[in-house]
């Protein structure tokens, strides 16, 4: 599971709850976002590389994912609720 390292990997109650956590902060991003999350977290993919694959420039790709980092934060410290 992806994320175990939210939860403690014994507690498969834990991760599953963690696993739904992640996966609604990332329903708030678009599609953009949640790509250039993906390839950086997932993939283990560097912002340059990103850039290739995606077409745009380094700091495009930066600004996405510092963007969409804010918005999962908001997201998180509010409690998991949308708007």
């Amino acid at each position: 599971d992806e994320c175990f390292f939210l939860a403690d990997p014994d507690d498969p109650f834990a991760r599953t709850e963690a696993t739904l956590t992640l996966r609604r902060a990332l329903s708030v991003l678009d599609e953009r976002e949640k790509q250039a999350v993906y390839y950086k977290y997932f993939m283990d993919q560097t912002v340059r590389d990103i850039a290739v694959f995606t077409g745009q420039s380094k700091s495009a790709v930066q600004r996405t994912i510092d963007r969409a980092e804010q918005k999962m934060k908001t997201f998180l410290t509010d409690g998991g609720t949308k708007g």
